[in-house]
């Protein structure tokens, strides 16, 4: 450009230039660049940068704004999972089903009596019934793969859960064998947790409140049939929280924790 003066050059390649006049003399020349980039559809990236050049000198403003949007349904699907490969699915959320899968299970794994948490953005299912009572699975690809590190205790028909705070464990509690223990996992080994107040047994539910686990209720045992519990993630201890109030003396249990609802039954 010629300022006058003497000439410069600016690189404005993927921008706008605007030019400012002094007179019949131009006196600069501002490059606006806008770049844009997009993570998995997630995270949206701009980054401006500014060039003012005169004469003499160039200044260079840059400036990154990042904004976190939440993807549209359509692009999430439920994969159901069965002990019969036949009835294996997938559900998007707008119900449409694909039962043309090519899922399969290892050797040594399988769906019943136990339960699936995803843990570390993976799925697991720990435990079930009879021989695979110490089972630790997770999914591999397009598989339920049995993994080296078997659960150190029988499980079955027990309750779990994930939980990020203070680190990322899965705690699963309540089993058949086992009512009044529980135990973490993160991703390695088996640990000993609180011991609850009541069995809580059969329950086969654990909700995340808050970062606390909590569940409600219990079957054949009339001590806890509404007993409400909360832990502390922090310490691994359980403390009462409110009885369920909509029932005085029937069984609460056999419910679940994505459910949102308990189902109380005489």
């Amino acid at each position: 450009m010629n300022t006058g003066i003497n000439f410069a050059c600016i690189d404005c390649q993927n921008g706008d230039i605007s030019l400012v006049w002094e007179g019949q003399y131009l006196k600069s020349a501002i490059c606006t660049e806008n770049i844009t980039k997009i993570t998995a559809g997630m995270t949206t990236s701009t980054t401006t940068t500014t060039s003012t050049t005169t004469a003499t000198t160039t200044t260079t403003t840059t400036t990154t704004t990042t904004t976190t949007t939440t993807p549209h349904p359509d692009h999430y699907s439920v994969l159901v999972l069965a002990r019969d490969l036949a009835d294996t699915m997938i559900i998007d959320f707008n119900g449409k089903v694909n039962e043309d899968l090519a899922f399969e299970y290892d050797s040594g794994t399988d769906l019943f009596a136990g339960c699936g948490a995803t843990f570390q953005n993976t799925f697991w299912y720990f435990g079930g019934l009879n021989s695979y009572n110490r089972q630790s699975s997770k999914m591999v690809g397009c598989e339920l793969q049995r993994q080296w590190n078997d659960l150190n205790f029988d499980f079955s028909y027990g309750a779990c859960n994930t939980f990020t705070q203070p680190d990322e464990k899965v705690l699963l509690c309540f089993a058949d064998s086992g009512a009044y223990s529980c135990h973490t996992f993160d991703g390695v080994s088996y640990g000993s947790a609180g011991v609850p107040s009541c069995s809580h047994r059969s329950t086969h539910g654990m909700a995340n409140y808050l970062g606390k686990a909590l569940t409600t209720g219990c079957d054949n045992d009339p001590s806890c049939y509404v007993k409400t519990e909360l832990m502390d993630m922090n310490t691994l201890t359980w403390s009462d929280g409110p009885d369920y109030p909509f029932i005085n003396h029937f069984t609460c249990s056999l419910y679940h924790r994505w459910s949102g609802h308990l189902r109380c039954h005489r």
